[in-house]
């Protein structure tokens, strides 16, 4: 484990979660008021917080607590004041019972944390999504889409039950959606990488992706190294406590780079070696 000073030292140097020396980040619970399908994979689960939070940006998360399970981390999905969205793809326990508990029951958050990495500029953006990376692109898209910038946001899966009404959903959050999975009824028969073969990269401000490290890896290795400075990869990883202490979210062996406090978003140029190691 890392000397406990010195990842003090590095998360108030690298974030923006301390103030005057103080975490930002605050505990509050959260009272369940709607879970519902998005998909057949894939629920939207929303919330009413006790007290606010410091307004997180994309792509923070929060350290979660459901009553008789572990704590995990949940990305973010929107927040405004007092409300507080998250899309769970149910994978184990935790998760499992979080998208089964009833209305007005609660769960604990702690929050936000990561560091946000929030492009202003206004424009054209492309945002990919998959799994349950969507909710890191929802957050994303309430930021800089609605009512600000042209968002294509291209969600992937598996079939089109994975898609479910997540077009819908991406609609009424201001972006124009693309569907793309292993089956002619999606706007695309493949990966959502494949809508990169679609369109020029030079027509775009920024690309924003969330997905499995697979999908990461794909994108990395598809877009020219002199656009990686407008690419931003938001990673997903085993995060435990939040803080950068215990270490098991260091992306890169011998570097203290931490997913939790310096991610998990990242230019494409400072992580295309964690990616793709030495491949050219």
């Amino acid at each position: 484990m890392e000397n406990i000073e010195n990842v003090i030292k590095h998360y108030k140097t690298e974030t923006n979660h301390y103030k005057n020396g103080l975490i930002k980040a605050k505990y509050t619970s959260a009272k369940i008021y709607s879970i519902k399908p998005l998909s057949k994979t894939l629920y939207l689960v929303k919330t009413i917080t006790k007290n606010e939070i410091p307004d997180p940006k994309p792509p923070q998360f929060v350290m979660t607590w459901i009553p008789g399970a572990e704590a995990i981390p949940l990305s973010i999905a929107w927040y405004d004041r007092d409300e507080l969205w998250f899309i769970v793809k149910p994978v184990g326990e935790t998760t499992n019972k979080l998208v089964k508990m009833q209305k007005n029951t609660y769960i604990g958050v702690y929050g936000p944390l990561g560091k946000p990495l929030l492009p202003m500029s206004r424009g054209k953006y492309l945002l990919l999504a998959g799994g349950s990376g969507l909710a890191v692109i929802t957050h994303y898209m309430q930021k800089i889409c609605l009512g600000k910038n042209y968002c294509e946001t291209v969600y992937g899966a598996w079939s089109p039950e994975e898609v479910g009404i997540i077009p819908d959903y991406i609609r009424k959050l201001g972006g124009k959606p693309v569907t793309a999975c292993l089956d002619n009824e999606c706007d695309i028969n493949g990966l959502a990488t494949d809508y990169l073969d679609y369109v020029d990269i030079e027509n775009y401000n920024y690309i924003i992706a969330c997905g499995p490290l697979g999908m990461l890896r794909e994108i990395a290795s598809r877009i020219n190294n002199r656009y990686h400075d407008k690419v931003i990869l938001v990673l997903e990883s085993m995060v435990k406590c939040g803080l950068g202490l215990c270490g098991s979210c260091r992306i890169f062996p011998g570097k203290n780079i931490f997913l939790c406090i310096d991610g998990p978003g990242f230019y494409l140029k400072d992580i295309r070696e964690y990616l793709l190691g030495d491949e050219e």
